[in-house]
């Protein structure tokens, strides 16, 4: 960030363009003002860094500027983070800002090609999953919506039930390790009982509890695209034995 100059990028993408099918960013670092404080290289060690976080947010890069001009663009994996910073951690360094969440939405929102959204271990919570999701709901190509790994809770999880209501294209959705109750749980259950497209979703490690894991159950019952779902690690008791029994024995 602020060390490539943006002509060079679209220079670049002028010759590449037509070739870029996937963009899979593994972490991300945000804008460094001071060029020669960026992270050092893995083997390095420094004494300076921080564990006690900063007030000031720092925006990340606008995707907006190459994604729109990808027209075969089909998958987007950002973590916005960064990987091994060792001594050098600032919380700054792990916040998905308003500002990349607007930008990211409007970008995405307008690739009207793009087929994959993955925006795993960004540390997202409702107020910006739900802006990113409300950018989704008319989107004519979108199948796989992965946000996995993040902070979101019910909330999300009625977005949720509001895209795959109105989507007809999604088949992939998961939400794996994230704080989704049994309200959330519920909305999303609602919505799976007139979706006619979603073929696999993924709620492990979330908090549904028993009374989300039974309206789920209802849903799969009148479910007929839906393959495979993953309720693990939820606090399902004793009594969700019967109701996914129930599911299994109405499976054809």
């Amino acid at each position: 960030p602020e060390a490539t100059e943006q002509n060079e990028i679209i220079e670049t993408l002028e010759l590449s363009q037509d070739f870029i099918k996937r963009l899979r960013i593994r972490q991300l670092l945000p804008q460094i003002k001071d060029v020669s404080a960026a992270l050092p290289l893995e083997e390095e060690v420094s004494d300076q860094g921080s564990d006690t976080g900063t007030d000031d947010s720092l925006d990340h890069f606008d995707f907006g500027l190459i994604i729109n001009k990808l027209p075969n663009l089909v998958e987007v994996s950002i973590a916005y983070g960064v990987r091994n910073c060792g001594m050098n951690f600032e919380w700054s360094l792990f916040e998905f800002t308003q500002k990349d969440c607007c930008l990211l939405a409007k970008a995405v929102k307008a690739c009207t090609h793009l087929q994959v959204l993955r925006l795993q271990r960004c540390q997202i919570e409702d107020e910006k999953a739900r802006l990113i999701i409300s950018n989704l709901l008319y989107h004519p190509g979108l199948k796989v919506l992965d946000l996995s790994h993040n902070r979101i809770g019910d909330k999300t999880g009625r977005a949720v039930g509001k895209l795959l209501a109105g989507n007809k294209v999604l088949e992939e959705v998961n939400l794996c390790d994230n704080a989704i109750r049994a309200e959330g749980a519920s909305a999303i259950a609602f919505s799976l009982k007139k979706n006619s497209t979603l073929k696999i979703l993924n709620l492990k490690l979330n908090r549904i509890g028993d009374e989300g894991g039974r309206n789920i159950c209802q849903a799969l019952m009148k479910s007929s695209t839906l393959l495979t779902i993953d309720l693990s690690s939820n606090g399902l008791g004793e009594h969700m034995a019967a109701s996914l029994a129930e599911v299994l024995s109405h499976n054809q």
